[in-house]
């Protein structure tokens, strides 16, 4: 891929090189950035394992995998629990609201914006719910796909 600028093309012009000279060193430049993104991308374990013997790595990498699923489920059961707790918030707010219609403590016109508050925090942990059971189904995948490979 050849690219030239407007402004180093006409650096490269003052500089008085033949259009040749001009061409080779752009590729050479393409060539070279090129060069240094696959070396930037390596998607290699154990290259760079020191002394360590294949077994050995091999041990390290299964429990750096199980170690990680486990932090994962423990952000995700704490998720969960943020979610029951606010279900169990809105159901509160909900009776609160209903008995002080019923009271007579506020109007309808505050209990219909407490209610609409209400709802939009209700949306927010339903979808925070769904997040969080994608997010379980995903955890389960990969517990199956450790076993799979320890067996």
């Amino acid at each position: 891929m050849l690219f030239f600028t407007f402004v180093g093309f006409q650096s490269l012009h003052a500089q008085g090189k033949s259009k040749d000279e001009k061409v080779k060193e752009h590729v050479k430049k393409g060539k070279d950035k090129a060069e240094k993104m696959k070396e930037k991308k390596s998607y290699s374990y154990g290259k760079d394992k020191g002394e360590m013997s294949g077994k050995e790595f091999g041990k390290m990498r299964s429990e750096e995998a199980k170690n990680k699923i486990k932090e994962k489920e423990e952000v995700v059961n704490k998720s969960d629990e943020i979610v029951k707790s606010g279900k169990e918030k809105i159901k509160k707010a909900k009776e609160r609201v209903k008995k002080s219609v019923d009271n007579g403590e506020i109007s309808k016109e505050e209990a219909l914006e407490k209610e609409l508050k209400i709802k939009k925090a209700e949306e927010k942990i339903n979808k925070l719910d769904k997040q969080i059971k994608k997010e379980k189904e995903k955890l389960k995948k990969e517990k199956e796909t450790i076993e799979k490979v320890k067996f």
